[in-house]
């Protein structure tokens, strides 16, 4: 799966990019603060095989993705960012 194809799956199971309130990476996650966090399919995401894990910590919802999350994360900001448009 692409990098492109993990994160629009990401991003529907989060709730749309009408559910991302923000959202930043560090060296191994992609951090989303949602605005329903009732609206995430926690289990689609973790079905995910690129997925390590999620958890949520500090008001954000965390997808480990290890090395991959560079890539991820550029292509989640850039749906968000253009349905925000």
């Amino acid at each position: 799966m692409t990098d492109a194809e993990i994160a629009a799956r990401i991003l529907h199971l989060a709730g749309g990019p009408g559910n991302v309130r923000d959202h930043d990476m560090c060296f191994t996650r992609l951090r989303i603060v949602l605005v329903d966090p009732g609206a995430v399919d926690v289990a689609g995401i973790e079905a995910i095989p690129e997925v390590v894990m999620t958890f949520t910590q500090s008001g954000q919802y965390q997808v480990v993705l290890g090395g991959r999350v560079r890539g991820v994360y550029a292509a989640f900001r850039a749906m968000v960012d253009a349905a925000a448009s």
